[in-house]
């Protein structure tokens, strides 16, 4: 077992001699004692607005209750100077009760209409029936790309650090896993280790003000993918291609798995409208056509493209003229065990030759002064952070149309402004820049 998560503390050293007076060194030293006070459970990626949906969820390890005025939440790792993050306090006679749990919602009324009841604390003032944090200083928001949350009693010792993703300032490469929309980010029944990563798991049924999962159980996800897609334009045979990743956690270790990906104008048709990429070729994407091995962890991730066919009975059917489909991902195992998930995505008229989808447009560009572009992705968020176009940079080796100028991107979405536009690879953020604006009209090369 790890050992248990430590706090800062200062410790002032005076050291005299005869001679002179030597100034005051202060040194930060780490105890053994582990926390009070956890940091349980986080919701940071809501289905609905950011952040209004967002809360968190702290717990008492110890039977007797412990008094946290003042103490800090913050998104910052300086509480007294947080630069554009937020800060808030507990107010004056806050009690934790022993075994117990806090909830700290940004806005309580969104919370009641999500979970039926009232959460402890809200960060904004939107009800009379839940009492607010002191705000220190505003800009207390979560990003669904990585952060990191932190808790310290009143005199500013630090007593919990959660980080996921990116790992936000810590930039840690011990960040838990980021979770899909609507699940939240659950700390496993008594883990408090200094991992992260193993102390965490995607809870996709989130328990607020209830007790978490013992243990960590097999996770199989879509954590990433774009709202949209485009369909095919006219004169074309091929819609423009996008990517999803998609994780198997807690799996048994160094299993294998077949996974296939496909969009559908229902569940209960297993008739594909697309083609995936097998790492050689587009084939349809009714076979079991990608190979993933867990890790000595038993996780794997890995990134899927895909892309819609014109000829497909699927999508001529169902996606040609629609407004919505479905994103199906399955899996099958060794013994042929097999599982499936799903995503609503909504269509993209490009053109005037299909109709009843939202009117969508494109971004293309070439990034410069990046080292490598292999496996790199590159993502557009629309203002509420939701991700509407996802796909690998150039040069991905897929065979698509596409120019292979190294650095070369291009994305579909929603005809709109605002955008902010983001380089990743893996977990981590490379790039990251705003207002970009998505213009109607297409690449102007022809599709493979």
């Amino acid at each position: 077992m790890q050992l248990p998560k430590t706090r800062l503390i200062m410790v002032t050293i005076l050291f005299l001699v005869v001679v002179s007076t030597v100034p005051l060194l202060s040194l930060k030293v780490r105890t053994n004692n582990a926390p009070v006070v956890l940091i349980n459970e986080v919701m940071y990626n809501p289905y609905g607005d950011e952040p209004e949906n967002e809360w968190i969820e702290i717990y008492n390890m110890r039977n007797l209750s412990v008094n946290i005025s003042g103490w800090y939440l913050t998104d910052d790792p300086n509480p007294t100077s947080p630069g554009k993050e937020g800060v808030y306090r507990f107010p004056s006679n806050t009690s934790i009760e022993g075994n117990k749990y806090l909830i700290l919602a940004h806005n309580g009324s969104s919370f009641f209409n999500s979970y039926g009841f009232y959460p402890d604390y809200e960060l904004e003032n939107s009800t009379m029936f839940v009492p607010d944090l002191v705000e220190v200083h505003e800009g207390f928001s979560l990003a669904n790309n990585g952060d990191d949350l932190h808790l310290f009693d009143a005199h500013e010792t630090e007593i919990d650090t959660v980080c996921y993703g990116d790992g936000g300032d810590e930039k840690t490469k011990n960040a838990a896993d980021p979770v899909s929309e609507g699940c939240s980010l659950a700390r496993c029944l008594s883990c408090h280790t200094e991992r992260m990563t193993d102390d965490f798991y995607e809870e996709c049924s989130p328990s607020p003000g209830e007790i978490n999962r013992e243990l960590r159980v097999p996770t199989f996800s879509i954590n990433l993918y774009p709202e949209y897609a485009a369909k095919i334009p006219e004169g074309y045979e091929y819609g423009y291609p996008f990517a999803i990743r998609v994780s198997l956690l807690n799996f048994d270790a160094y299993k294998h798995y077949k996974l296939k990906t496909y969009v559908a104008g229902n569940l209960s048709n297993s008739s594909p409208a697309t083609q995936t990429w097998n790492g050689k070729r587009w084939v349809y994407s009714a076979n079991y056509v990608i190979n993933a091995t867990t890790g000595d962890n038993g996780n794997w991730s890995g990134v899927i493209t895909l892309r819609f066919k014109k000829s497909y009975k699927e999508y001529k059917t169902s996606i040609w003229n629609g407004s919505t489909a479905y994103l199906v991902v399955k899996y099958k195992d060794i013994d042929g065990k097999t599982d499936m998930i799903f995503k609503t995505i909504k269509l993209l008229d490009v053109d005037t030759s299909t109709k009843n989808g939202v009117p969508g447009g494109y971004k293309a560009g070439v990034l410069e002064n990046i080292a490598s572009y292999e496996n790199y992705m590159i993502v557009l968020r629309n203002r509420k952070g939701n991700v509407t176009g996802l796909y690998l940079i150039e040069d991905n080796l897929i065979e698509e149309g596409y120019p292979d100028i190294p650095g070369f991107y291009k994305l579909t979405s929603p005809v709109d402004a605002g955008y902010t536009l983001e380089v990743w690879n893996k977990n981590s953020l490379i790039y990251s820049t705003g207002g970009v604006t998505v213009e109607k009209g297409l690449y102007g090369f022809d599709m493979e």
